[in-house]
């Protein structure tokens, strides 16, 4: 994941470096660390909402709501 988004970064990939934070966001949140993955892939999310790239995003909406249920935040 890393590296992914260090060579997107310095490839100024612009949409594919959102993308990577997002699949980042998953990754911490898979991992545990609820709030930071949140963050990362809620700015990520809005960013690509954003753009062009706006239907297609659907394969990470299941990750906030598994975030928020770790956070406590069942409602």
């Amino acid at each position: 994941m890393a590296i992914l988004l260090d060579h997107s970064a310095k490839l100024a990939l612009g949409a594919g470096n959102v993308w990577d934070r997002c699949y980042k966001g998953v990754l911490l949140i898979k991992r545990g660390d609820f709030g930071t993955g949140l963050r990362l892939l809620r700015i990520a999310l809005d960013e690509l909402c954003r753009s062009s790239f706006v239907l297609r995003h659907t394969e990470f909406l299941d990750a906030p709501a598994e975030g928020l249920a770790g956070t406590g935040q069942f409602a």
